[in-house]
């Protein structure tokens, strides 16, 4: 009985040895199996960097293409919709962009491009075309205008420099284009829909670096906002309002202009950003004017830093 009881152990010590090198084998192939899939995924990254890398390459090269300098014109609606326009859309003019032809109500007018100004001919002035890379017509949307400008927005997520600026005269509708009804306090969010370029910008750039967190990336993001008035410079996110600050362009050590003593305040989202915005908009310096009663009275620079880092692959971005 002995020996029965000795061979039925010995069996069943055979058995889970048995059991044990299967499990082994098992565990062996589902190493190789996760040190294979750890292969893959580390060459999935490595193909994403580079393809990254390529979608860069080629968005620069876009952007070459269509003119690292771009200038758009935009129409603003007429006061009086009644009165025959004075501003006609002409093109597109290839390959040069889109026409832009004076009218003048009370004459005929040819168009001549290239003299510097209106000639008159058999007692009737003659007209100037205007040549733009592209022109916005009256019913353009905010939306439909910052549509030109997001692809160079989102670039300044991969390290590059952009600027964006409104010129025109007074009234001509530099501020609401800029910054919407954040001029007046109103609502600022891109969602809003008479958000201007600076709102919108805010929030394509936040909602781009939350995408990109998840492939690694960190962002520390600063905005700055300074107006010239009369000749001097006012901090609109200083809110000591009648401090007055020495403040002068000097230049850092790498030749980059800045404002000294100009606070630059690092924020963590967008609405943040907008309650900035609505709080500058308050502090600008207005008056009224023929065709507006709020108009702007001073330039205003509004300036958004982005400095990025990714861990997982040791890049770092510096955009703005």
């Amino acid at each position: 009985e002995g020996r029965e009881r000795e061979a039925a152990l010995m069996g069943e010590v055979r058995e889970r040895e048995s059991q044990v090198a299967a499990v082994e084998d098992q565990v062996s192939l589902l190493d190789r199996e996760a040190q294979l899939l750890r292969d893959k995924v580390e060459g999935m990254q490595s193909d994403k960097v580079g393809m990254l890398a390529e979608r860069r390459r080629l968005q620069a090269a876009l952007q070459e293409l269509r003119g690292n300098i771009r200038v758009i014109c935009r129409i603003k609606p007429a006061a009086d919709p009644a009165q025959p326009p004075i501003l006609t859309m002409r093109g597109p003019v290839k390959p040069l962009g889109f026409g832009l032809e004076i009218t003048d109500p009370s004459q005929t007018r040819e168009v001549v491009r290239g003299t510097p100004t209106p000639m008159r001919v058999g007692g009737l002035r003659e007209a100037a075309r205007f040549v733009f890379d592209h022109v916005l017509e009256p019913q353009t949307s905010q939306a439909e205008v910052f549509d030109e400008v997001a692809e160079m927005v989102e670039s300044v997520l991969d390290g590059y420099k952009v600027c964006i600026f409104a010129y025109g005269q007074t009234g001509s509708g530099k501020t609401y284009t800029m910054q919407g009804h954040s001029a007046e306090g109103g609502d600022v969010g891109a969602d809003a829909k008479e958000a201007g370029l600076i709102p919108r910008a805010v929030e394509k750039v936040f909602s781009e670096a939350k995408e990109r967190a998840a492939d690694g990336w960190t962002h520390c993001i600063q905005v700055s906002f300074v107006e010239i008035y009369r000749e001097q410079f006012r901090d609109l996110l200083d809110n000591r309002y009648g401090l007055e600050k020495q403040m002068e362009i000097t230049r850092d050590e790498a030749g980059n202009p800045h404002v000294s003593n100009l606070i630059s305040m690092e924020v963590l989202n967008a609405e943040v950003v907008h309650t900035l915005l609505r709080r500058a908009a308050r502090a600008r310096a207005t008056s009224a004017t023929s065709s507006n009663d709020r108009s702007s009275r001073s330039h205003a620079v509004f300036t958004l830093k982005v400095e990025g880092f990714n861990k997982a692959t040791g890049q770092s971005i510096s955009g703005g």
